[in-house]
């Protein structure tokens, strides 16, 4: 009840930014540069692109890339599981 009460909410950026600029970040970026990822139908694949590889990264501050990768790989999961009837792929 406490923690629920806080007026103050945490980050998470710092989670995030340091688990997808590892193996996790390969992985999630390998996914959803797969020609047939769902989120491709929704986004330019073009755009896709440079934000999941940080060496062509028109943002180069790791936070918002890293964000940004989080967002599109996370609704790429959900399309997944979509189509396949709520089940993980």
């Amino acid at each position: 009840e406490e923690i629920r009460k806080r007026h103050v909410k945490l980050v998470f950026n710092s989670i995030v930014v340091s688990r997808l600029s590892g193996e996790e970040g390969r992985g999630l970026a390998a996914e959803v540069l797969r020609p047939d990822a769902p989120v491709r139908e929704y986004v330019d694949g073009q755009s896709l692109e440079p934000l999941l590889d940080p060496e062509r990264s028109k943002r180069r501050d790791p936070d918002v890339r890293c964000t940004q990768l989080f967002a599109v790989g996370l609704i790429n999961r959900w399309l997944l599981m979509l189509e396949h009837g709520g089940a993980t792929p």
